[in-house]
């Protein structure tokens, strides 16, 4: 493939704001095409528990990242279904799609990259190993996930997918900043992906130390405005705290102290970003003992003062 297709990519740029009013909620919703490129953000709050059919006939490659709740999904063309948590996140394909999302919290936040599939393909070739094996299957027509199971979203995701909705350039430079951080957040993605399905599993973990951690880590995901002490936490999973502290590190390659730390500081974040809360008011909603803890959190983890983080 030449790269005359690339040098194509991105000549148009389209954004359309929209709020829809559905029987199960309200969606607000965000599309940017980019002729090749789709980036699509939506925030959903539902009225009550809902089945949601989505049926779309493109070849489109799709960068899924769920960023806030938690929901069901039954694909069926690959004739699987999958509970995907909080920052969690995966790539799919298959021709044609006919999937049903089911939630489980009162509001959900995606973020979605669909590359259409000559310019994936054209990207994949230079890919990671296992992102070339997922492009030989896209090429024989085989619907399938990239990874068995959804990865964790590790804090560089998560940042550049802040930069790309919180995006504060227009024309020209929006569709510019879009193109390269689409490309940027495909290589961080199957980059993360491919590193974690090269990691040996951890042993020593029966399947029900493994659930009863996962609880855990929703759990904690959960409180970040009350952070739980590790006591707490491993008396409401029913384990002891060592197994508690040992197997989280070993699952989800941080401590539970650390995971609960990065969620606050991203929480903060995006706090930060919708501006209408003051840094001192998100220290206290989020639980900090002092706004100079928070200030100094924040400044270790992001390289700059909370102060300096506006709405755009």
């Amino acid at each position: 493939m030449s790269s005359i297709l690339f040098d194509q990519i991105g000549k148009t740029f389209n954004e359309v704001r929209q709020t829809l009013d559905l029987p199960f909620g309200q969606v607000d919703y965000t599309n940017w095409d980019l002729d090749g490129i789709k980036l699509i953000h939506g925030i959903t709050k539902f009225e009550k528990q809902s089945v949601m059919p989505f049926s779309d006939h493109s070849d489109d490659i799709n960068l899924h990242f769920n960023l806030r709740g938690r929901y069901l999904l039954d694909y069926e063309q690959v004739g699987k279904s999958f509970d995907i948590g909080a920052r969690q996140h995966n790539i799919m394909y298959s021709r044609g799609i006919n999937v049903a999302m089911t939630n489980q919290d009162a509001e959900a936040e995606v973020f979605e990259v669909r590359f259409r599939k000559d310019v994936f393909l054209y990207l994949a070739e230079h890919g990671n190993p296992s992102l070339q094996r997922f492009a030989e299957d896209i090429l024989r027509g085989q619907g399938r996930v990239f990874s068995p199971q959804w990865a964790a979203m590790s804090s560089n995701i998560w940042q550049l997918i802040q930069q790309i909705t919180h995006c504060q350039y227009k024309g020209g430079m929006k569709r510019l900043f879009l193109l390269s951080k689409s490309i940027e957040l495909l290589v961080l993605q199957a980059e993360s992906i491919y590193t974690e399905q090269e990691k040996p599993p951890p042993s020593s973990l029966s399947s029900i130390d493994r659930e009863k951690l996962f609880e855990a880590k929703r759990f904690v995901e959960g409180r970040l405005h009350q952070p739980p002490s590790l006591a707490e936490v491993a008396k409401t999973i029913g384990l002891n705290e060592y197994k508690l502290k040992k197997g989280f590190k070993a699952l989800f390659q941080q401590t539970v102290y650390g995971y609960l730390t990065q969620l606050r500081l991203q929480k903060a974040f995006q706090l930060l970003q919708e501006g209408e809360l003051t840094a001192s008011e998100i220290a206290f909603e989020l639980g900090y003992s002092s706004p100079q803890h928070f200030h100094t959190a924040f400044k270790k983890k992001f390289g700059t003062p909370p102060k300096s983080i506006s709405k755009q």
